[in-house]
C-alpha cells in the first residue's frame, strides 16, 4: 500500500542516516518478500556502473569478467595511497522502471549503494538531462523510452524494481540502462 511504502521510506531514511553500517539492514529491508525495490544514484563522476556485491545476489549469477579476473581495484573516496574497491565480476538484471522493462549489467564490488554511471548510460545510447527545473531524465535515442530521474536532496536517483527471472517478459530483455 502506498502508506507502507511511505513508512518503509522514512524507516530507511532514518537507518541510513543514524549509522553507515544499517546499510545492509536496509538491503535486506528493500528485499523482503518480493519488493526489490532499489535506488541507483545517477553519478556523472563515476567511471562505471556498480552496484553492491550482496545486493540481489539471489535473483543472478556473479559471471568474472575481465577487470575481477585481472584484480582490477578502484579508488574509494577516501583512498590516498592506493585503489581499495575489488572488481568482484558482473551480474546482469532486469529492472522495472516506470512500467518499462530494462536491462542492467552492473560491475559487482564491496560498496554500500548502487550507481550508475552517466558516462555508461551514453555509451547504450541515453542522452541524460539534469535540468536546474524540470524532471530529471535520461532518453534512449533509439526507441525514445524515458527514464525519470528523481532528485532527493542533493542526490539524482532512479527508483526501479529488481525483477526475478521468473517474472520476466518473455518478449525479451527491454532497453539496456
Amino acid at each position: 500500500s502506498a502508506a507502507s511504502d511511505v513508512y518503509m521510506r522514512q524507516a530507511l531514511a532514518c537507518l541510513e542516516m543514524e549509522h553507515p553500517r544499517n546499510e545492509r539492514l536496509v538491503r535486506a529491508i528493500n528485499a523482503v518478500g518480493q519488493n526489490r525495490r532499489v535506488k541507483i544514484g545517477v553519478d556523472s563522476g563515476a567511471e562505471l556502473t556498480v552496484w553492491p556485491s550482496d545486493l540481489c545476489q539471489d535473483i543472478a549469477e556473479l559471471v568474472p569478467n575481465d577487470a575481477s579476473r585481472e584484480g582490477v581495484c578502484y579508488w574509494a573516496p577516501g583512498d590516498l595511497e592506493y585503489p581499495s574497491i575489488p572488481d568482484e565480476g558482473t551480474r546482469t538484471f532486469m529492472l522495472l522502471i516506470d512500467d518499462e522493462h530494462m536491462t542492467i549489467a552492473p560491475h559487482m564490488a564491496p560498496i554500500r549503494k548502487p550507481l550508475i554511471s552517466v558516462a555508461d548510460m551514453n555509451d547504450k545510447g541515453h542522452d541524460v538531462f539534469f535540468p536546474s527545473k524540470g524532471q530529471a531524465m535520461a532518453v534512449h535515442q533509439a526507441s525514445g523510452k524515458v527514464t525519470r530521474i528523481q532528485r532527493t536532496g542533493g542526490r539524482f536517483e532512479i527508483d526501479a524494481e529488481v525483477v526475478p527471472p521468473t517474472q520476466c517478459p518473455p518478449e525479451g530483455r527491454g532497453v539496456d540502462l
